[in-house]
């Protein structure tokens, strides 16, 4: 049996996750393997934006907004003398007192994180993530 949401429910379920993770959010770029159900990231913790810090959004410090079954996060400029070398392969979306929420793949196509690009110690970094929800 193959699942098909409408627009409308794959929205719904965006929007949900912009209330879970709530104000002051964060966004934690890895590189190396995501782990299984939110464990331990067994790779390099590469960079870490704050919504409502180093992060814009058009909702007052949330997530982002979402139309069309995509979420698009707020725009982020942040440059930070700790950041460590690296091209990241996942992000984990945590709610300000650090539970994990999402962890998302960088790469291509929907259920991805679109990310180009790397992150260098004292280099901005700079841009806009997008989030398209799956519909198999």
């Amino acid at each position: 049996m193959t699942l098909s949401i409408s627009v409308a429910g794959r929205n719904a379920e965006l929007n949900a996750l912009v209330t879970l993770l709530g104000a002051s959010a964060t966004a934690k770029f890895y590189n190396g393997t995501k782990p299984s159900s939110f464990g331990t990231p067994a790779g390099t913790l590469l960079a870490t934006l704050t919504y409502g810090t180093d992060v814009t959004a058009a909702n007052g410090g949330t997530a982002g907004s979402v139309a069309s079954a995509v979420l698009t996060f707020g725009g982020f400029t942040q440059t930070n003398s700790s950041h460590v070398n690296g091209t990241p392969t996942f992000v984990r979306l945590s709610k300000s007192d650090g539970t994990a929420c999402i962890d998302v793949d960088i790469g291509a196509g929907a259920g991805n994180i679109q990310f180009t690009g790397s992150i260098a110690n004292g280099q901005n970094i700079t841009g806009t993530l997008t989030l398209t929800a799956g519909n198999p």
